[in-house]
């Protein structure tokens, strides 16, 4: 499961990165959390262009639990009816420096901030869709793709979010790309030695919190 993630690159960082062209519009982040909108890369109508744009985190949900959609199981996206349309042709890339996982301790759990070793930016894999949702908000909706942990992630939680190679991006995002088990190769966990587990403090549980200090390692 990926629930909170961060995001602290600056404009041209994320244009660079994602090659979008023109002025890129976006607000460093700390504790991102479901239910809220965030930038996300995806080609434009033509296919032709990437472009970032503001999505809300979770796909709606009208059964007997409300709750948003906000992960999708690597294993089973082009299979399960509630993700498998958009895997077809709306999949989209989601910026981020971090994320998060709680490792229970007891009746305690200790907060993980896992960030690349090299400080750089990277992208999850995401799926997007039309629609609003049980509340009645409109606008378009995302949900992050999980897979198994690397051995940085495993001691921790047993899921970590895909994080998708620089040269997977224009295949991911290519919506002619009709071929599942090419898009499934994709989505693998993270080289073992691509990331680092830092504890933080209590303070990223809140969602009312989203400064540097979520992201500030425990003295």
């Amino acid at each position: 499961m990926c629930g909170r993630y961060s995001l602290e690159a600056r404009p041209d960082e994320i244009a660079e990165a994602f090659e979008i062209a023109g002025a890129v519009a976006c607000a460093a982040r700390y504790n991102i959390a479901p239910t809220q909108s965030v930038p996300v890369v995806r080609v434009g109508p033509a296919a032709t262009q990437r472009c970032l744009e503001l999505m809300r985190w979770g796909l709606p949900s009208y059964g007997s639990n409300p709750r948003p959609l906000i992960n999708a199981r690597s294993e089973t996206v082009d299979r399960k009816p509630s993700f498998r349309r958009a895997f077809a042709s709306r999949r989209c890339l989601v910026p981020a420096t971090g994320f998060f996982e709680w490792q229970k301790l007891g009746r305690a759990r200790q907060a993980f901030h896992f960030r690349r070793r090299d400080g750089a930016l990277f992208a999850f894999a995401g799926i997007w869709d039309h629609g609003g949702n049980a509340q009645g908000t409109k606008g378009d909706a995302f949900v992050i793709l999980t897979t198994r942990p690397n051995p940085t992630v495993s001691p921790i939680h047993d899921r970590m979010p895909v994080i998708l190679a620089p040269e997977a991006y224009s295949i991911w995002l290519d919506p002619g790309e009709q071929s599942s088990q090419r898009l499934l190769d994709l989505l693998v966990p993270a080289p073992d030695d691509t990331l680092t587990a830092v504890p933080v403090s209590t303070r990223v549980n809140s969602t009312a919190h989203d400064d540097p200090a979520c992201v500030e390692p425990l003295a």
